[in-house]
């Protein structure tokens, strides 16, 4: 690729030295401002086939430290540095042809020879373009199409000036003058159209309606539920964009992997090879649970290490909500109650008919702490909890006692089985109740664990 848009480039730069320097000889000879101006034109086409060239070249390098999108703006910039060439070149032609069409002072020589390099350059120019043209369509090079208009505005030009000489040939000179000026309007139209493409590359314009088209095929993925922002900006060959979409905060992380994989392949279908980044945002919906907003509202407070004991009462078609929060121990209580009423204001921003709202802000307790099993050594101490605990009608069979002894305190799981219609409501009330036994009766009890399974052989809870 980079050879074949280089070859381009160098041949270019030879056409132009072998134009330039024709056109300008001929034109000092016969004192004709168009061959002159299409001499400089042609000047101008060699200054811009360098600049080409070196751009092609330098936007072939790789992404580095310093340019993380790689080099491919360069050939932008040369496009734009050619705008301003020929914009100059535009103010001397206009120039000199106004002082000679008002002064008279040059006498103009339509030789065959003025006509034949006039000839000669509409059939190299011809060629030129159409490989600058088919090259810079290939590759999507700026730079190679910015060299493409300079050798098709040579085409249009020189044919200007051919008409020039032969109104000169005929007695009008003046028209030579208003030849060069046709030179010039060509120019600045050829270079409005260059400035303005290789303007937007820089200015990271991005192609009319694409971001829409991009908006819309990202809403047709399952799953997202809006579109907030779309960024495009292409760089040579290689574009890239940026896009935030909402989904449902309680998407799994899979789910949420497999939606931004989705929209990826819709951009892909729209910008084949874009490297695209896909920002999720997550969002509640109308049919979130409140007790699923409280737990995902608490993940974006860091100093909420969890929530628990969540009650909600309502009453009046408006809700009333209790719930616990674990922070830091080593926090003062003026920092953890700080950390409460921002997340109490979070809950009544988020939650519809929120009433009123009460935290409970606990010590997080500690993930591991020393200890030892003492089960083995405190028989009298199982037997009066198996005691105490088969005494409810409910609990047929009691098992794995188990008990650690920490910091003086004690740590107790126990299983126990239930009939197995017994329903998982009822279950868990049981286990408050033996909890509840067990740290009335005994002293120095820390934790209490209560296992419930079925009364079903080979059937785990």
């Amino acid at each position: 690729m980079q050879r074949e848009k280089q070859s381009a480039a160098l041949t270019s730069i030879i056409a132009a030295i072998f134009l330039t320097s024709l056109k300008i000889i001929v034109g000092i000879l016969t004192c004709s401002l168009g061959i002159i101006s299409e001499g400089l034109h042609s000047l101008l086409d060699l200054c811009a086939a360098s600049v080409t060239l070196y751009a092609v070249r330098t936007s072939a390098k790789p992404p580095d430290e310093e340019h993380r999108y790689g080099h491919g703006k360069v050939e932008s910039l040369a496009g734009f540095v050619e705008t301003i060439l020929l914009l100059a070149t535009c103010g001397w032609i206009v120039y000199e042809a106004l002082r000679r069409l008002f002064t008279g002072s040059v006498q103009v020589e339509a030789s065959l020879i003025g006509f034949g390099v006039m000839g000669l350059s509409i059939i190299v120019d011809l060629s030129r373009s159409r490989v600058l043209y088919k090259t810079a369509k290939k590759y999507q090079s700026q730079a190679l199409e910015a060299d493409a208009f300079h050798f098709s505005s040579d085409v249009l030009s020189s044919s200007v000036v051919l008409v020039g000489l032969f109104f000169v040939r005929l007695g009008y000179a003046w028209v030579d003058s208003l030849a060069a000026l046709g030179v010039a309007i060509v120019i600045i139209w050829v270079g409005l159209r260059l400035g303005r493409r290789t303007t937007d590359a820089l200015l990271d314009r991005a192609p009319p309606g694409l971001p829409k088209k991009i908006e819309e095929e990202a809403k047709r993925c399952d799953g997202v539920l809006e579109v907030t922002r779309v960024r495009i900006r292409k760089v040579g060959l290689d574009a890239f964009v940026d896009i935030n979409v909402s989904i449902d905060r309680n998407a799994s992380l899979e789910k949420a992997h497999a939606i931004a994989r989705e929209v990826e392949r819709k951009i892909q279908s729209l910008l084949p090879g874009a490297d695209t980044v896909v920002h999720m945002d997550p969002i509640s919906t109308e049919g979130t649970k409140i007790i699923d907003q409280i737990k995902n509202l608490a993940t974006e407070i860091p100093e909420i290490k969890s929530v628990h004991n969540i009650h909600i009462r309502e009453m009046a078609r408006k809700f009333h909500l209790d719930v616990h929060l674990e922070v830091d121990s080593k926090l003062k209580v003026r920092e953890a109650h700080q950390i409460a009423s921002n997340f109490e204001k979070m809950l009544r921003k988020e939650i519809k008919n929120l009433a009123e709202v009460a935290t409970h802000v606990e010590p997080l307790e500690e993930e591991t702490k020393s200890g030892e099993d003492i089960t083995t050594t405190s028989s009298p101490l199982v037997r009066e909890i198996q005691r105490l605990i088969l005494q409810l009608p409910e609990v047929k069979d009691l098992h794995k006692v188990t008990i650690h002894k920490a910091n003086w305190k004690y740590d107790i799981t126990l299983h126990c089985k239930v009939k197995d219609e017994t329903t998982t409501r009822r279950a868990h009330e049981i286990a408050t109740q033996i909890e509840n036994i067990i740290r009335s009766r005994l002293e120095d009890i820390d934790h209490v664990l209560v296992h419930i399974e079925p009364l079903v052989e080979g059937t785990d809870a």
